[in-house]
Parts: structure tokens; sequence; C-alpha cells
């Protein structure tokens, strides 16, 4: 009887520290990567150059380029407030950021007119498109 107490008593020892080692390892990779300043400033560089980009493909305006990042600033601005509220559920934040890239993309075709909007969206979903994914840890 003692056998058998022991072995029920290892085993369930074993299986306990089994899940939470599998606890552990997959909350890990849902973690970003932490990047050094020199990575973060090449990244934002990139982002410029990329922007800078699209903003000739479509043939704008020095005006209209100062009125677009005026635009995009507010978006990431207000999209960022939304993502750092606690008190809102995965699905309203889904909701806001979506409303928030909607008004952000009428705001955008008011400025350039429908055409060099068209210009500036292919543009973009090609530097998208080419851009390399991110490194998983």
């Amino acid at each position: 009887m003692k056998k058998i107490f022991m072995a029920l008593v290892i085993t369930g020892a074993m299986s306990t520290v089994a899940n939470a080692q599998e606890t552990a390892t997959a909350a890990a990779p849902a973690t970003k990567p932490q990047l050094s300043k020199e990575e973060k400033a090449k990244q934002k560089q990139k982002m410029e150059d990329d922007m800078n980009a699209a903003y000739k493909e479509a043939g704008l305006t020095d005006e209209q380029i100062k009125q677009v990042k005026e635009v995009n600033a507010a978006a990431s601005t207000k999209g960022n407030a939304v993502k750092k509220d606690a008190t809102l559920s995965d699905d309203a934040k889904k909701t806001q950021l979506k409303e928030i890239s909607e008004e952000k993309n009428n705001k955008l075709k008011e400025i350039m007119g429908k055409e060099k909007y068209k210009l500036y969206s292919e543009a973009r979903k090609k530097q998208k498109e080419a851009a390399p994914a991110p490194a998983m840890q």
C-alpha cells in the first residue's frame, strides 16, 4: 500500500512540474523581443524612408505631405491610447482601432484625392509585402 501511495505522489508531483513548464513556455512567444536603441533607430529610419518613398510615388506636394503626417500622427496617438486602455475588451479595442483607421483613411483621401490615395496605398502595400517577417526569439 505504501508503494502505491508513493507512486501516486511522485506521479502527481511530476505532472505538476511538467504542466508548470508548459505554461511558462507557452507564454514566452507572446512577448515582444527587446530591441536595442540602434535597432529601434534603424526601424524608425526605415519606416521614414518607406513613407517618403510612398509620398514621392503618389506625387504629393510638400503641403500634402505635412497634412498626411499630421493625420498619421493623430491616428497613431489615438490608436496607442486605445491599445493601452485596460478597461476595454479585445473586441472593443479592435472595433475602435478599425474606426480610427477608417477615419484616418477618409482624411487621407480628402487631402490627396482619390487617384493619389490609390497610388499611395499601392506603394504602402508593396512595401509591407516586401518587408521581412519579424524575427521570433
